[in-house]
C-alpha cells in the first residue's frame, strides 16, 4: 500500500477546500486580481535610451556633449526608405514630403486644450490654417490602458 506524503496530503486538503467552498476561492481569486490591478499605475516605464547605457559609456557621452554644444533639448529621429523608386529617397517626390514633414514637425505647437496643432500652409495665397493632430486612438479598450498607465498621447509638451 501507498503511504501518502506530507505534500500529497497538503494537496488534497487544498483540493478538497476548493470542492467544498468554490465561492470562497473565487473571492480570493478576484481580491488577488482587484489588487493586483489596482498596481498597474504605479508601473513605470523608462524607454530613453540615454538611461540604458553607463553613465561613462562612450556613445552616452558623446551625445551628452552634442547636446549641450548646439543647445539641444530633444532629438526626432526619422527613417525613410523608398523601394519604389530607382533612386530611393533621392528624387524630387520622396524629398518634397520629406520636406513638407519638417516644415509640419517644426510649425508644431500646443493647443489652447493641450492637443497638438501643425500649421500648413493652404496653397496659392500662401496663407497658413491650422490643423489640430488628436493621437488618441478611438476604441474603449487603448482608451483604459491610456489611463490605466496614465499616458496620454496628446501630451507632448512639457513645462
Amino acid at each position: 500500500m501507498h503511504k501518502k506524503g506530507k505534500g500529497e496530503i497538503m494537496r488534497m486538503a487544498l483540493t478538497n477546500f476548493g470542492i467544498k467552498h468554490p465561492w470562497i476561492v473565487m473571492i480570493i481569486v478576484l481580491a488577488f486580481t482587484a489588487f493586483f490591478t489596482l498596481q498597474f499605475p504605479k508601473v513605470a516605464f523608462d524607454n530613453d535610451p540615454e538611461n540604458m547605457l553607463a553613465e561613462d559609456e562612450h556613445v552616452r557621452v558623446f551625445h551628452s556633449q552634442v547636446k549641450e554644444k548646439f543647445s539641444l533639448y530633444d532629438f526626432v529621429i526619422v527613417g525613410i526608405v523608398n523601394d519604389m523608386h530607382p533612386d530611393g529617397v533621392f528624387n524630387v517626390g520622396t524629398l518634397g514630403r520629406i520636406y513638407d514633414l519638417t516644415g509640419e514637425l517644426l510649425s508644431l505647437r500646443k493647443g489652447a486644450d493641450g492637443i497638438p496643432i501643425v500649421t500648413r500652409p493652404s496653397g496659392e495665397d500662401h496663407a497658413a490654417y491650422d490643423i489640430k493632430v488628436d493621437l488618441l486612438e478611438p476604441g474603449i479598450w487603448k482608451n483604459v490602458l491610456n489611463a490605466a498607465f496614465r499616458h496620454d498621447p496628446n501630451r507632448l509638451f512639457d513645462e
